[in-house]
């Protein structure tokens, strides 16, 4: 009877969710089509902080072809932002090579985004959640700490060399790992 009950609060909340998951993409769409119009010129001209969130805006493609979002135009743009030491920018950069492509309540780009198993590099990952650590980032020293426990010794031995380099070195590579 305790299942029956539970069902009967759950599933209704599921249909809920799949039926406003359209309506919630675009309102998505729409804002981050509206923060990029409000920030390019800014981020054009060098702004970290706008630079970040042009980046963030155009995050990303879930699906080839996707129309508006564009990862590596989102990674260029959150990459010149961290090359200027804005902590935000790092840490997306880590999420990106960890393979989060998407946050907040974005339902079905979630979903895609699970299904596709998104391209993850441990290393440019580690590498980048150690920089947004330093830079101040909440969190990144946990998740810096968590992903290194889990890389090889090979990957441990590419995150250190490319933390040595600096950020200017991993901005914006792409490299196995």
């Amino acid at each position: 009877m305790k299942y029956l009950s539970a069902l009967t609060i759950v599933l209704p909340c599921l249909a809920i969710g799949a039926c406003a998951a359209p309506v919630i993409e675009a309102a998505s769409v729409t804002r981050d089509r509206v923060v990029f119009q409000d920030n390019i010129a800014a981020a054009q001209a060098g702004n970290a902080e706008a630079q970040f969130r042009v980046g963030n805006a155009l995050c990303c493609a879930v699906i080839a072809g996707q129309p508006f979002y564009d990862t590596e135009q989102a990674k260029e743009w959150l990459c010149r932002s961290a090359a200027q030491g804005y902590a935000p920018a790092m840490l997306r950069i880590a999420r990106i090579h960890n393979g989060e492509l998407t946050d907040g309540v974005r339902v079905m780009r979630r979903a895609i985004n699970a299904a596709s198993q998104a391209a993850e590099s441990p290393v440019l990952a580690w590498t980048w959640f150690s920089f947004a650590a330093d830079a101040g980032a909440t969190d990144a020293a946990s998740r810096a700490r968590d992903l290194y426990q889990r890389m090889s010794d090979q990957q441990r031995a590419a995150g250190q060399r490319l933390r040595q380099d600096g950020i200017a070195a991993a901005s914006c590579r792409s490299t196995q790992g």
